[in-house]
């Protein structure tokens, strides 16, 4: 029997950049994408979001694309923010995502990056911290990838 450990950090933003993603209805955003993560067969370890951008880390079952895996969560997801009256702002997911590869040496490390989210942008910018991504893993930004 094959073992197979694909460990994500999966980077998607609201469409445009809104500020559509609220506190009030953040935790059962979570819940909704990780029981769509456990519905393709996978497994969430971590996620989190601030008003425009959400980050999980997951394990991506060897039976589904990381392209249709991200599909499937955009699709449900946003099916579900435009039904619920809590949001307002949002229209859609934004086109892109980035997503990297983490080493199981690295599982704390980006668990706690993902938690300090809220932290993190207070003194962070989204759009700088995308700039500084793809130079280190030699992507070619492009300022409309989030949006």
């Amino acid at each position: 029997m094959s073992k197979v450990l694909a460990l994500y950090h999966v980077v998607f933003a609201t469409n445009g950049r809104a500020p559509a993603l609220h506190d009030a209805n953040r935790p059962d955003l979570h819940n909704v994408i990780a029981n769509i993560v456990s519905e393709k067969n996978c497994r969430m370890i971590s996620i989190n979001s601030v008003t425009d951008h959400l980050h999980m880390l997951i394990h991506l079952s060897p039976k589904i694309s990381l392209s249709d895996f991200m599909a499937a969560v955009k699709a449900k997801s946003s099916a579900w923010l435009k039904q619920d009256s809590r949001t307002t702002m949002f229209t859609s997911w934004c086109k892109g995502y980035y997503a990297c590869t983490v080493s199981p040496s690295m599982i704390k490390k980006t668990i706690d990056y993902i938690e300090s989210q809220t932290e993190h942008h207070r003194i962070a910018f989204f759009d700088s911290e995308i700039k500084t991504m793809c130079k280190h893993f030699g992507f070619t930004y492009h300022p409309d990838d989030l949006m």
